[in-house]
């Protein structure tokens, strides 16, 4: 059951890695070697919340949160597959395999879809992916439909391009 979930979750971070994302240019670098942008934001963080303990300054007392590694998640899954530094930064869908692609299997299998955003790193080909690439929605690659079919894709921008997601689950 462990390896079922493992290999959903990894199908699943190679299917966000499809999405596409946003690149902003490089404002400064801090002596850390940090580039933040003007409003002092680091690269792994583009805006502060509660979650990483970040409470607006007043004017008695200014804002003095610190970037820490609980900023950010890392997913040790992506980055082991890909060589990509990815954030997990919601569900989109939990969805039970064989109502979804065909051929039908004699076990179960459980596919979580997850929407990342990509913070750095670089591809390296590894002996289970061999390339990688970012794709618009109308300009997608053939797919291998028993891992993950285009009607699935199109869920992952829908929820991609849409501030209020619900979560879809089988």
């Amino acid at each position: 059951m462990k390896k079922r979930l493992l290999s959903a979750f990894v199908s699943l971070c190679m299917i966000v890695s499809l999405l596409p994302t946003m690149a902003f240019a490089e404002t400064g670098v801090q002596d850390s070697g940090i580039v933040t942008s003007e409003s002092g934001l680091c690269e792994h963080h583009t805006q502060h919340d509660e979650n990483c303990g970040y409470t607006e300054g007043t004017a008695e007392i200014p804002c003095s949160h610190e970037h820490t590694e609980d900023c950010y998640t890392l997913v040790k899954e992506v980055k082991e597959e890909s060589g990509l530094n990815v954030t997990a930064d919601r569900v989109i869908a939990i969805q039970d395999r064989s109502r979804h692609n065909p051929p039908i299997y004699a076990y179960g299998i459980c596919k979580v879809f997850i929407q990342c955003s990509l913070i750095g790193g670089c591809f390296e080909p590894n002996i289970e992916t061999i390339a990688s690439g970012f794709f618009s929605e109308d300009d997608l690659p053939d797919l291998a439909t028993d891992k993950t079919t285009r009607d699935q894709v199109q869920m992952c921008f829908a929820a991609y391009h849409s501030a209020h997601w619900d979560v879809k689950f089988d």
